[in-house]
């Protein structure tokens, strides 16, 4: 049976499933029409809006008249990509190329970096980490619980790290699950008993 974060097989467990549940609850996270689909590999757009969701900014993209430069977003994404490329929280593989095809942990784990508010660009100040440091510095702040999430990145490795993003303290800013609380995301007895905090 496979610990929690080890990916182990497919890199989904009950707990995973459960945690997928847990956010689903909170408004953070939402599947399809086949289900939450934990095994499966995100593209990046995918993992754009999982990000967003995570930050409960996803009505605010959707209203917003944000642009990008991509040519390669599928229309219904554009909101997302828009958003997340006019606050910083996402580049693309080139000029105008946004990349639709697989999100890799090194991806994933720099996009909810930057959304809690660590700097991977000298042009905006002190560097906290690299774009190839990315999995080791996430790993170093509890993130990223495993190897296994790594190598065998999937929908359930990217709610496993949304999980463990609420509990961190923002650069210079309060817990995560703190500040979405106070901008009424959910309630703060939402989230405890969610979570038996």
């Amino acid at each position: 049976m496979p610990t929690p974060g080890d990916g182990g097989s497919g890199g989904v467990d009950a707990r995973t499933e459960q945690l997928a549940e847990t956010l689903k609850g909170l408004g953070l996270f939402l599947g399809s029409d086949a289900g939450f689909e934990l095994e499966r590999e995100p593209s990046r757009v995918e993992a754009v809006v999982m990000l967003i969701r995570l930050l409960g900014k996803e009505q605010e993209a959707k209203s917003g008249s944000w642009t990008h430069p991509f040519t390669d977003v599928p229309a219904w994404a554009d909101p997302y990509i828009g958003y997340a490329y006019e606050q910083q929280l996402a580049n693309g593989m080139s000029a105008d190329q946004f990349g639709t095809g697989p999100a890799t942990a090194q991806m994933f784990a720099t996009f909810v970096l930057r959304a809690l508010g660590y700097n991977d660009s000298a042009a905006k100040g002190t560097v906290d980490f690299t774009y190839d440091g990315a999995v080791q510095y996430a790993t170093e702040r509890g993130l990223i619980a495993g190897q296994g999430d790594v190598d065998g990145f999937n929908r359930g490795a990217c709610v496993r790290m949304m999980e463990a993003a609420l509990r961190q303290r923002k650069n210079n800013g309060d817990i995560l699950w703190r500040e979405l609380a106070a901008d009424g995301v959910f309630t703060e007895e939402a989230y405890k008993t969610a979570f038996n905090a």
